[in-house]
């Protein structure tokens, strides 16, 4: 089973969700996922964190600046999760 790390926001209104819909996903995918939370900089420390904790993660998914950060410091694959404005309104609207 391959596992991924994903690195969100620290508290964000749409964390919940996220997080409900990405295991739902990975599941029928059977992809182990473990979450971090963090920006930037903080972001590279909880992702090592994770690793120490989960050493056989195979690639991380962020955002953005966060992602662009942890392809600088982390010698896996990092995919860039992006948000388009719909996701922002439903999110808003939920």
């Amino acid at each position: 089973m391959n596992k991924i790390g994903v690195i969100i926001p620290h508290t964000s209104l749409w964390a919940d969700d996220f997080k409900r819909n990405v295991l739902n996903i990975a599941l029928s995918m059977d992809i182990e996922v473990v979450f971090g939370a963090g920006h930037f900089d903080e972001a590279v420390q909880c992702a090592k964190k994770l690793l120490d904790d989960h050493p056989d993660i195979d690639a991380f998914v962020a955002r953005n600046n966060t992602a662009s950060s942890l392809r600088r410091n982390i010698n896996l694959p990092v995919a860039n999760l992006e948000l388009t404005d719909f996701d922002f309104v439903k999110a808003i609207h939920d």
